[in-house]
């Protein structure tokens, strides 16, 4: 098999495995979020999903609300696939770059909605 199909078998695995314990989490601890759950405050992402349907309902105010990052949710994704596949290593500098962009505005955040009392 090839390894750029091997590497795509190994991420859907990756999200059917975590959709499977999303399942189980909710159903313990009334949270999808592991690090709700094990530490007792939102993660950096928490909201994003409340985000997406309220944004694809057309409630825009709404998913801004929920997580103000939500539109940066798809750079994030785009990033780290051509980080994953991409073969130069401009491309990948590039890539890497705009994940810890994104990484450390998502963090940035978490900080501010956590200093103002978001639980």
């Amino acid at each position: 098999m090839k390894p750029a199909v091997k590497k795509l078998f190994t991420a859907v695995g990756i999200v059917v495995v975590i959709g499977i314990g999303a399942f189980f989490l909710s159903r313990l601890f009334g949270t999808v979020c592991p690090f709700k759950a094990a530490i007792g405050i939102p993660c950096p992402g928490c909201g994003m999903t409340r985000a997406y349907i309220a944004a694809l309902r057309g409630y825009f105010k709404s998913a801004f609300y929920w997580h103000p990052l939500f539109p940066l949710a798809p750079v994030l994704t785009g990033a780290l696939a051509v980080y994953t596949f991409a073969k130069k290593p401009h491309t990948r500098k590039i890539a890497e770059i705009i994940l810890i962009a994104v990484a450390v505005l998502f963090v940035a955040v978490w900080v501010f909605r956590l200093a103002n009392g978001w639980r």
